[in-house]
């Protein structure tokens, strides 16, 4: 980083005076690619600072300015050691931008709005040792995107919007010792994603959203000076991976989500002492400090500064663990299997012998121990179940029997209606019953004639 900011400042201090030969500062922005202000005929670079035989070409004028046009009659170089593009409005980068310059060593594109950058764009560029990306819009890098940067010592890519790493985007980066990946949208640190970057001094992952971090994703950084996974959302992680020591190197874990569990306690204990580091929640260093957000009880408590009868769960595990504790459990346990076994003789003899009280045949295990209080209790709570089962059959019992005498009050009823009907007469009478029951209205008497008069409105009074 500050090898990269001497040259942009070496850049900017021994460039000639801006003349007549610059007619940009008034133009309108617009975008451009890298490739469209190398190559156009009217898009070329303002100034040129030759020592040495080292070749500085800047496209840039001191910050604010946001130069996109700039006229020239000198064409860039193919030579071109240290190419500075960095504080314009650039959006992407060609694989054909740096094709023809191989004796790249330095490039800053830093301050631009670069969203991609295609694949194989430095195939070319086997003598590049640092590549300055910082704050840009890039979203998203892959295993092709630094393809060909063998040498490459430092990589910078943070301030941008990149969401996911693992280790075959840094495969090819052999040589590496500073990479730069805070201020990014990063959520997990896969299982060795810098396995391979056996020379990293510096790695750093601040200020990201990082909520995992796998158990070996930074095993074997046996050089690394600087490691930061400062303001993350990190509830836990395996300090036992790491193999450096806090006291020559810098290790910063502020400002993180740390669960402060048994596990995490030992962990950090383990590392602490394989590597004699120390732990610091000062404010001016803040070296492997793990301040605890949860459990609320223990918020911004120091983890190193706990002890394990602190936590809660470590003392669960103690107990678990104690050899009281598993007597007690395996003989609640045989007590359980005992119990079951006479729960199934005492269900048999309650259903074979309904003239003995279903109560009567419940009887206490004789082979329980008598010195176990748990015992007891287990034993009291199954014959309650039992018996409560038992009242449950005879209940089922009672409402079958109620069942059947109603079908059979239904049957007798409908038996007795069928024999009704069939001893009644039938409901025809003969032609003698008609005939004998016939008026013959000659034969009535005198009388008879008096009386239906009277009933009859048509005879006189």
């Amino acid at each position: 980083m500050d090898r990269s900011l001497w040259i942009l400042f070496l850049a900017l201090v021994c460039l000639p005076e801006m003349n007549g030969n610059v007619d940009a500062l008034g133009a309108k922005h617009r975008n451009v690619g890298v490739r469209s202000l190398l190559r156009s005929k009217r898009n070329v670079v303002s100034n040129l600072f030759c020592t040495n035989q080292t070749v500085l070409v800047t496209c840039s004028v001191p910050p604010n300015q946001n130069i996109t046009e700039i006229k020239s009659k000198d064409p860039v170089p193919t030579n071109v050691q240290v190419l500075v593009l960095a504080l314009n409005h650039f959006k992407f980068i060609n694989k054909t931008d740096f094709n023809t310059f191989t004796e790249l060593v330095q490039v800053l594109l830093f301050g631009n709005k670069i969203q991609w950058i295609e694949d194989y764009t430095f195939v070319n560029s086997s003598k590049l040792s640092v590549l300055n990306l910082n704050s840009n819009e890039i979203t998203s890098i892959n295993n092709k995107t630094f393809l060909g940067l063998s040498n490459l010592i430092e990589l910078n890519l943070q301030n941008n919007k990149i969401s996911y790493i693992d280790r075959s985007i840094f495969l090819p980066l052999t040589s590496l010792e500073d990479l730069y990946l805070g201020q990014n949208l990063i959520q997990q640190i896969p299982g060795c994603s810098f396995c391979d970057l056996t020379s990293l001094h510096t790695l750093d992952l601040g200020s990201n959203k990082i909520s995992s971090i796998e158990d070996n994703a930074l095993q074997g950084l046996d050089k690394i000076t600087y490691l930061s996974i400062n303001n993350n959302k990190i509830k836990s992680f395996n300090f036992t991976q790491l193999s450096f020591s806090t006291k020559n190197n810098e290790f910063y874990t502020r400002e993180n989500d740390w669960n402060c569990t048994c596990e995490l306690k030992k962990q950090f204990d383990e590392y602490l002492k394989k590597t004699d580091s120390m732990s610091s929640c000062g404010a001016d260093t803040g070296l492997a400090c793990v301040q605890c957000k949860y459990p609320v009880a223990l918020v911004n408590v120091s983890l190193a500064g706990l002890t394990e009868q602190q936590l809660s769960d470590c003392v669960q595990v103690e107990m678990t663990t104690s050899p009281s504790t598993t007597n007690m459990v395996t003989m609640t346990e045989e007590a359980q299997t005992e119990s079951k076994k006479e729960i199934a003789s005492n269900m048999t003899d309650a259903t074979t012998s309904s003239s003995i009280p279903l109560t009567s045949s419940i009887k206490p295990s004789t082979n329980m121990p008598s010195s176990s209080p748990i015992s007891v209790y287990s034993s009291t709570v199954n014959t309650a179940n039992t018996a409560d089962n038992i009242k449950a059959n005879e209940f089922d019992h009672n409402i079958l029997i109620a069942v059947l005498a109603s079908v059979a009050f239904v049957l007798i009823v409908i038996a007795a209606a069928w024999l009704y009907i069939k001893k009644r007469p039938s409901g025809k009478m003969s032609t003698n019953a008609h005939s004998n029951y016939a008026y013959d209205a000659t034969s009535l008497s005198l009388a008879d004639s008096h009386v239906l008069n009277v009933f009859d409105p048509s005879h006189g009074s």
